[in-house]
């Protein structure tokens, strides 16, 4: 990982092993031209949703990367809008920030809009570990930096709010929900 104008460089080959650390099995992801926005109103069913990325992008002024992988593992609970899920998330800052987190709640919201989070299990800083993060992504196409957004908010509290959505300055999201 290199720091360059204040933008984390990260090589294809970092960011693929990252990613493929968090590998969900059985979890293909199709083209962002597959997306499709969740039934408005639909009581019955939840969609499936599958998210994953390697995506750079400031944080609060900082050069960030973030890995990420998540699918819905069954129907939201009457009475919640968030369904069961499971993946992984990686975080790099170029402040020295680093941690993993297990991911075990997804929630698609508009077409390409999906709200995601879990609790943070491994940290170089101890006080990381048993936060809570909170991640939204935006697949705006592909490339990524043709209007891709992502937040990454953590807590002590388990929340389900937005930060502030920052553009994709390196890599691709994709999210797919049916």
């Amino acid at each position: 990982m290199t720091i360059r104008n204040n933008k984390v460089l990260v090589s294809t080959a970092v960011a693929a092993a990252i990613v493929a650390s968090l590998a969900v099995p059985s979890m293909a992801l199709a083209s962002t031209s597959d997306t499709v926005a969740p039934s408005a109103g639909a009581t019955t069913a939840s969609p499936s949703v599958r998210t994953a990325g390697g995506v750079g992008f400031l944080r609060a002024g900082v050069a960030t990367f973030v890995g990420f992988e998540v699918r819905s593992t069954g129907p939201a609970m009457p009475g919640e809008d968030h369904q069961p899920a499971s993946g992984k998330l990686t975080l790099m800052a170029a402040d020295g920030t680093r941690f993993s987190a297990t991911i075990d709640h997804v929630h698609a919201h508009a077409a390409g809009e999906v709200h995601f989070g879990g609790t943070i299990a491994r940290s170089q800083d101890a006080n990381l570990v048993g936060k809570f993060v909170h991640v939204v992504v935006v697949d705006g196409g592909t490339p990524g930096r043709g209007g891709d957004r992502i937040s990454v908010v953590i807590s002590d509290t388990p929340m389900h709010e937005a930060g502030v959505l920052a553009p994709v300055t390196r890599g691709d999201l994709m999210v797919r929900t049916r």
